[in-house]
């Protein structure tokens, strides 16, 4: 599935900015084997919830899609209690995000390729935030952008033909 495939590789390529104590989800990725989603027990400082919403076609018989994508930072003022921690694991985020704004397309799609799915650019289309939850006791940001490319077309088992003349 294309949506779960690019919302990997999205998870892999903010996991590739090493950011110690920051757990990444993907809204379509399975738990880990013996655990519920959502509901793992952790000690990091920092979540990000990554998601990708089903695609979307400019027009009828083009190819052309587009995807919505959030990425939700939460990070938790019990493991930062001046809030500094929001900073050290935000700004790497929004600098890979405005790389891939500025320089994403077919020729370099860092990775955002996937089966089915050829990038061509992608568009920064604001979020939310910071703000501070009391009742979670947390600090967020949301980044939100939409990533554009082409569908390819996706092999089907052909229809087996009925011989009605005999």
């Amino acid at each position: 599935m294309i949506e779960k495939d690019l919302e990997a590789a999205i998870i892999s390529a903010l996991e590739s900015l090493a950011l110690d104590g920051l757990e990444i989800h993907g809204a379509w990725q399975a738990a880990a084997e013996g655990t519920v989603k959502d509901m793992e027990d952790s000690a990091a400082v920092a979540g990000l919830a990554v998601a990708v919403s089903p695609r979307v076609f400019d027009t009828f018989g083009i190819s052309t899609a587009n995807f919505d994508v959030a990425l939700a930072l939460t990070v938790r003022a019990d493991q930062s209690p001046t809030g500094a921690a929001l900073e050290t694991y935000a700004e790497p985020i929004a600098n890979l995000l405005s790389r891939w704004n500025l320089e994403l397309c077919h020729d370099n799609d860092f990775g955002l390729g996937v089966s089915g799915f050829v990038p061509g650019g992608l568009q920064m289309t604001g979020g939310s935030g910071p703000t501070f939850n009391r009742a979670a006791a947390a600090w967020s940001i949301i980044y939100s952008f939409t990533l554009r490319g082409n569908i390819e077309p996706v092999e089907t088992p052909a229809s087996p033909t009925t011989n009605t003349e005999e």
